[in-house]
């Protein structure tokens, strides 16, 4: 991973920082604030105003504020954190501005020459240090973009030098937000941000500026060097949580929908101490080869049971051998096939491995590790590009990783063998249940699996002679609409059973995100009985020319869906039929899978087509109703607008800066330095 280090400009002892805190006086908490400022900050050119919030004009607070701070502003009005922090920057005289809540303690004398140094990087607007429980636990290390709307405090109530998820916790880096408890930006930036925004008075104040900052090209960072004690809501606890919700919501919903770019899509947002999703979403492939099979030059076939075993796989390893005539063939066989081997034109080279004994009745040998280790020497040198046992039987399947191979195929059972890329279930053996057919015929179907896993067939759905002209036949009607005007996106929005339904809401999200973001128009599609999804997703957009609903005289019915959806340059939509039918068309597929099914079985058969699931635990479950779900179809309302958009737009590259200061970590173990690298994360 490529490390590009950066000159930084070194921070004067003449810049001046304007400390702005407004205090209503609860719990002489500033005294302890302003007089840890004082005794704890070694950087000693720093100015403190306070906005004095103090309704009591009694209060010998008032006066004591006017002999320790700088300056004072009073403003006797309701608590309105953005206003009193836009009259305290307005009153002071730095160029830098630290805003801190009257509830912080001051705990080690360089904090904030380490925020001022983080400031100092190319490209940042704000710095927030590590705050801290007064019982030493963590209580902010940067904001991330949780679930609903909700920025959650990265390593919330983890001790204070616990490392975290790859150490992130005690890692300088890229954050969505900080929180406005103790934040450090440039005069210059606030005037350009315009301040702070006076309709959030309590909450979110700080993740709106930040989001700003954002938006204007720059990052907000977080410093675990800077550490400060936080009495979090010791002064604020009756106050209700109050912001501009539906202005917030209305701005930035489309942040929310893309998730957070500093935040790896796979972690749990539901929890704080940053965590792999134990049930993350997935990309499922219908139809995707899962190799080259021009590029297969050596094989290897594991049959090392006995005589009788070895003659009906014969026919198997015929037809593997003529699917890949250019590939050399490498048998492992047990000692008795020897001879049998080497009448098989179709294997080029034999292996002989005692796995079992030479009587059947006496079963599998009591192998050590050097017998598994001089079988390893023997695929030593050049890796196969496929590797196959053929024995449905699962006592073999772990020889195939004694061998280094691209592509390993055999017989599962009850998923025991994850690993195998391609595989056919076994049934097993069942007392008293027939057998329909041989097993030679059984080896076969494998053979013919694998040559599947490489095929690059074509569509599903096959186009007719005259299809061009049928097509601009079934579509005329659309013509004057305008709706070709754009590249089209399908969307389905409903399914034939509601357990396979992903919301109207979402959809509508989805769909708001794609028109903000592409140049397209939307066709919405539905079948009967399904006008109130329609109209449900339509009242979550809002009026729009680009979005339209193929309802009335837009109608496209059954027999013309085929050549509208071959006219769009995307479909999206639950596990429907025409889901299938965009598939088997070619064209580019995005459906959502409830976990009823299996969605590797159902997904859509296209080699651009991909199914957007959730692996959860409790999938497939083949429910029916919803009622009968005891997660309340945990499986769809986990699956985000973000997680389709990746899938829809592919992966992204972010710029995702890991800021490390210069000395050794005990707990990381490595000398940090000042550092950016890039990240590809994993939308898709």
């Amino acid at each position: 991973m490529p490390h590009t280090h950066r000159v930084r400009p070194r921070l004067s002892p003449e810049d001046r920082v304007s400390i702005i805190i407004p205090t209503n006086g609860t719990g002489d908490l500033v005294r302890q604030c302003i007089d840890s400022l004082r005794y704890a900050t070694a950087h000693t050119n720093i100015e403190i105003v306070c906005i004095d919030n103090i309704r009591d004009p009694t209060s010998p607070l008032k006066r004591w504020l006017r002999q320790y701070a700088d300056r004072v502003v009073e403003c006797l009005e309701d608590f309105n954190w953005s206003r009193f922090n836009n009259l305290g920057a307005a009153a002071a005289s730095g160029d830098y501005l630290l805003f801190l809540n009257d509830d912080i303690e001051v705990i080690q004398d360089g904090w904030l020459e380490a925020m001022l140094e983080a400031l100092q990087a190319p490209g940042v607007g704000i710095v927030g240090p590590q705050l801290l429980y007064p019982n030493r636990r963590v209580q902010h290390a940067g904001l991330f973009l949780g679930r609903d709307g909700v920025a959650r405090h990265a390593f919330r109530h983890c001790a204070a030098d616990d490392p975290g998820y790859f150490g992130l916790a005690l890692t300088p880096r890229d954050v969505i937000a900080v929180t406005g408890a103790a934040l450090l930006t440039r005069r210059a930036t606030l005037e350009a941000l315009g301040g702070f925004d006076e309709t959030h008075r309590v909450v979110f104040n700080d993740v709106d500026f930040c989001f700003r900052a954002r938006a204007a090209g720059l990052v907000s960072v977080f410093t675990p060097h800077a550490k400060l004690i936080h009495h979090e809501m010791a002064s604020r606890r009756d106050l209700d949580e109050h912001y501009d919700r539906d202005a917030f919501a209305q701005r930035w919903h489309g942040l929310w929908l893309r998730g957070d770019p500093y935040f790896n899509p796979r972690l749990d947002k539901n929890s704080d101490v940053l965590r792999p999703e134990a049930e993350p979403v997935r990309t499922e492939y219908g139809r995707r080869p899962a190799f080259d099979a021009a590029a297969v030059r050596r094989i290897l076939v594991i049959k090392v049971d006995h005589i009788g075993d070895f003659v009906t796989a014969l026919p198997a390893i015929r037809r593997l051998k003529a699917a890949f005539p250019n590939a050399a063939l490498t048998a492992v066989v047990a000692p008795a096939s020897r001879s049998l081997a080497a009448l098989e034109e179709a294997i080029d080279r034999t292996i002989t491995f005692g796995f079992f004994h030479a009587q059947s009745q006496q079963g599998q040998r009591q192998l050590r590790a050097e017998d598994y280790k001089a079988l390893t020497d023997q695929f030593a040198g050049e890796p196969f590009d496929l590797a196959v046992d053929l024995r449905k039987h699962p006592e073999t399947r772990q020889l195939l990783r004694l061998a280094d191979a691209k592509i390993r195929a055999g017989f599962d059972f009850r998923n025991r063998f994850p690993w195998l890329d391609v595989a056919l279930e076994w049934a097993g053996n069942e007392p008293r249940v027939a057998v329909r057919q041989h097993i030679a015929d059984d080896l076969r179907n494998l053979v013919d699996a694998i040559l599947m896993a490489g095929n690059r067939d074509g569509e599903a759905i096959a186009r007719h002679d005259d299809w061009t002209a049928q097509r601009a036949a079934a579509t005329a009607h659309l013509e004057p609409s305008g709706l070709f005007a754009r590249r089209v996106i399908c969307v389905h929005p409903a399914a034939g059973a509601i357990m396979r339904q992903w919301s109207p809401e979402r959809f509508a999200d989805l769909i708001e995100t794609l028109l903000g973001e592409e140049d397209v128009n939307v066709g919405l599609i539905s079948g009967p009985g399904e006008e109130t999804i329609i109209a449900r997703v339509l009242e979550g957009i809002g009026p729009s020319d680009r979005v339209f609903p193929l309802l009335g005289d837009l109608h496209v019915s059954l027999q013309q869906l085929p050549y509208f959806l071959d006219r769009c340059a995307l479909f999206v939509g639950n596990d429907s039929g025409p889901k299938h039918i965009a598939a088997g068309l070619g064209v580019p597929t995005v459906a959502v899978h409830a976990g009823v099914v299996d969605a590797i079985e159902f997904a859509p058969l296209g080699n651009q087509a991909v199914a957007i699931k959730r692996a959860v635990t409790c999938a497939p479950c083949y429910l029916s109703r919803p009622g009968d779900c005891p997660r309340a179809l945990a499986c769809l309302d986990g699956i985000g607008v973000a997680d389709v958009i990746g899938a829809v737009t592919g992966p992204k590259v972010v710029s995702v800066k890991y800021r490390r200061r210069k000395g050794f970590h005990k707990k990381i173990g490595h000398r940090q330095k000042y550092t950016e690298v890039k990240i590809t994360s994993i939308n898709a």
